[in-house]
């Protein structure tokens, strides 16, 4: 609504299409998130992954994530709103008059956003199903798509981001 109020944008695990929703949808086997020890403090309305499964499936690309991550992942996972997971289509096709740079950054295997491969565009002239998202920016300065070899729609835990040779610290 407001595009003068950012100087940039980076957009991670996005694209313009929204065919793959109701596969995230399914595979998060999403429960409401003060049925959740840990979460249970949040009113209803939140929802989260049910199991290491459902998180999984919805963020992690098979062979691209170290699985002792999996546990960690689960038990600090924050909740979004059911009315983020029912909107999630109707902000997609939105005409952006933003004036900026735009940087698009998504995992090759995202699930949500590509369907598991952002490279089946059908298309041979759209390099990747992300790319395809420059005609929601008409007015951006530039507009440039970073897609994330192997990786799913997870990208801060994943491994190529991550080779098991650099250490990492986490805080919370």
């Amino acid at each position: 609504m407001n595009p003068e109020l950012s100087d940039g944008l980076v957009l991670t695990g996005f694209s313009a299409n929204g065919t793959y929703a109701p596969y995230f949808i399914l595979g998060a086997n999403f429960v409401v998130s003060n049925t959740l020890s840990a979460l249970a403090h949040y009113p209803n309305g939140y929802i989260n992954s049910g199991d290491a499964s459902g998180l999984q499936t919805n963020f992690f690309a098979p062979g691209d994530f170290d699985p002792k991550i999996l546990p960690f992942a689960l038990a600090t996972g924050e909740p979004i709103t059911i009315g983020e997971v029912l909107t999630l289509n109707g902000v997609i096709g939105s005409i952006n008059n933003f004036a900026g740079p735009v940087l698009v950054v998504t995992g090759e295997r995202d699930i949500p956003f590509c369907g598991g491969n952002c490279f089946a565009t059908g298309d041979p002239e759209i390099a990747s199903i992300p790319a395809a998202s420059q005609k929601l920016f008409p007015a951006a300065s530039s507009f440039e798509v970073s897609i994330i070899s192997g990786a799913g729609h997870g990208l801060n835990l994943v491994s190529t981001l991550f080779p098991a040779s650099i250490p990492i610290s986490i805080r919370n």
